[in-house]
């Protein structure tokens, strides 16, 4: 299955669009959040991890929050994983 990314900002509506942007609403639900500490491109590690545990699923889709794109390879870096689950 092939994998697409979605970089997005958080909104309280879709009033004012910018051209060539598109909306994307994550559905409602449960999900599991895992945090991954330590430099972003070292986060597959942390998705090895997940798989293995066995709560990954057969998930549709996942998604990660970055508190602040300027800290995303320091140690203490610090990103949120959500992996939807069934109720």
């Amino acid at each position: 299955m092939p994998f697409v990314s979605v970089v997005a900002v958080e909104v309280s509506d879709f009033t004012h669009i910018p051209e060539g942007f598109v909306t994307h609403t994550i559905p409602a639900g449960s999900y599991v959040k895992v945090t991954h500490i330590g430099p972003e491109s070292k986060i597959g590690k942390t998705y090895d991890s997940i798989r293995d545990q066995g709560i990954d699923g057969a998930r549709p889709f996942d998604f990660e929050y970055w508190g602040s794109i300027d800290t995303l390879e320091q140690e203490e870096s610090a990103i949120d994983i959500y992996l939807p689950i069934e109720a």
